[in-house]
């Protein structure tokens, strides 16, 4: 009995021991688990940045920094904000009926329409050797400018309003096209992540345009429709100093004939329209002489006034030469920069042509020119009553009363 009784003891408390193991790596699998559970919530806010690290690695930074400027600044936050914000301006600033300011809207989206025009002079039209900077600073001063116009001076005519509107739609525009070239050379250089430019610059435009509607109501409320108008001067101001660090491999801009002429012009026309003649006394060839005439060159001999007077008219006569020889040297000098300058001229006229019958060869295409016209005709030939609209759900009697 005692036997069994011992051994019963020792299966009992063999059992405790199991459930104790097992509740213990239960409680060990519960941590685990809320321990992966927090790195997975950990992993979903570190995966972005991770990203955005892995692009700028593969790529420049600064060239990232110009996508998040330029589509989350620039189109984001500055073409929702515009959106906003100019219909109430039109509407309670300048107090135009809506369908002047329909009207008004096709016009300020002309540059939008000129995006060709914008991509071709970035391409074909280098500012001291950069094609992609020169028109950021552009972009970026247009816009500013514009902005801070329209925001600042108050009773601006209707006329000069819808200019600067139309000036911070082709800042937009520009700066758009800009780092669309750049982000089309990046994408063939390193084609692997160009799905993953794209969905920056789709992040980046989707995060900013959040931002400016939700925060375009709580500025005009405070600020008014034409105050808050000076917050469109941020963005070019961003993109501006973007033109300036981006990162671009300057090209040789320079015509060969160019190059070779490019040379200071100044020490050869002193040397040739100074020289003597070998007939001149050597008083006219002395130090002082020369240097009253200011010319500078070295001394040979001392200078006597009376061998002086007697030579004015032999002074005077070297001096209308030396004139004309300088005359005629300058007259040559301007032909040839001239036609350096022909050449240039004709040598960009010369890509320019290439580039347009690309864009021809390209649009002959059916997959091309059917898309583009199926979208062409769809914007175009849409009816919207959008200002009407906005004025009656605006207007504090006749409306539902959403805005005063």
């Amino acid at each position: 009995m005692a036997s069994l009784e011992k051994e019963g003891l020792v299966e009992e408390s063999r059992s405790s021991i199991s459930q104790e193991s097992a509740y213990i790596s239960n409680l060990g699998n519960l941590d685990s688990a809320e321990a992966s559970k927090s790195s997975n919530i950990f992993s979903v806010f570190l995966e972005p940045i991770q990203w955005i690290q892995m692009l700028s690695s593969q790529l420049n930074p600064t060239f990232i920094i110009g996508i998040v400027i330029v589509y989350g600044l620039n189109l984001g936050f500055s073409g929702s904000f515009f959106k906003v914000v100019t219909d109430y301006y039109w509407k309670d600033v300048q107090k135009v009926q809506p369908s002047v300011v329909q009207l008004y809207i096709g016009l300020y989206y002309i540059p939008w329409i000129m995006k060709p025009v914008w991509g071709l002079l970035t391409d074909v039209f280098p500012i001291r050797g950069y094609r992609r900077r020169p028109y950021f600073v552009l972009a970026g001063v247009l816009g500013g400018v514009s902005a801070l116009m329209v925001a600042l001076i108050g009773n601006l005519p209707a006329a000069l309003a819808l200019s600067c509107f139309i000036g911070i739609a082709a800042g937009m525009a520009i700066a758009d096209v800009t780092i669309d070239a750049c982000i089309a050379t990046n994408s063939i250089e390193v084609r692997s992540l160009a799905p993953d430019m794209q969905s920056l610059c789709g992040f980046c435009s989707s995060a900013g345009a959040l931002i400016g509607y939700s925060t375009s109501g709580f500025f005009v409320h405070h600020l008014g429709a034409q105050g808050a108008l000076i917050l469109m001067a941020i963005p070019p101001v961003f993109i501006t100093v973007l033109g300036f660090v981006i990162y671009e491999m300057r090209s040789p801009c320079l015509h060969p004939e160019k190059q070779k002429y490019s040379k200071p012009l100044e020490p050869f026309l002193l040397n040739y329209a100074m020289e003597l003649p070998a007939q001149a006394p050597p008083s006219f060839r002395s130090y002082e002489l020369v240097k009253i005439a200011n010319l500078g060159l070295p001394n040979s001999t001392s200078i006597n006034p009376t061998n002086l007077n007697r030579s004015k008219w032999l002074f005077l006569f070297y001096i209308v030469s030396s004139l004309k020889r300088c005359a005629c040297l300058l007259i040559i000098i301007f032909m040839k920069q001239r036609r350096m300058a022909y050449n240039s001229v004709k040598q960009k006229m010369g890509t320019l042509g290439v580039a347009v019958k690309g864009m021809y060869q390209t649009i002959k295409f059916p997959q091309v020119w059917k898309p583009s016209l199926y979208m062409y005709l769809s914007l175009a030939l849409s009816i919207s009553t959008h200002e009407g609209q906005f004025y009656w759900y605006t207007d504090p009697k006749a409306g539902p009363g959403f805005s005063q």
